[in-house]
């Protein structure tokens, strides 16, 4: 279960102070995939290297919250239908005793 709230305040000086605020709890989705290889250097020593993707669903994003809130009408949504993908190279040592 994963909770958003987004809260928003604007002041200037000629209208009255606007606060707005909403949340949402959700299910959420996180996955993990890759590949990893390994290299041995020495009878202790590796270099491993390889590829690894997330996957996020259900969450909220930021940019999938612009356009949601207005401070001149006092309305707020929160909105946790976004996704997200973060992929990249992996690298690193293992050493073995």
């Amino acid at each position: 279960m994963t909770s958003a709230a987004q809260s928003t305040s604007y002041t200037d000086f000629v209208n009255p102070d606007v606060f707005v605020r909403d949340g949402e709890e959700t299910v959420s989705f996180v996955g993990e995939t890759g590949l990893i290889a390994s290299f041995a250097l020495t009878n202790w020593l590796s270099w491993r290297a390889g590829y690894t993707f997330f996957w996020f669903g259900g969450v909220a994003t930021s940019t999938g919250q612009l356009g949601l809130t207005g401070v001149t009408t006092s309305t707020s949504v929160v909105n946790s239908n976004g996704s997200d993908c973060l992929h990249g190279v992996t690298t690193g040592l293992e050493a073995r005793w």
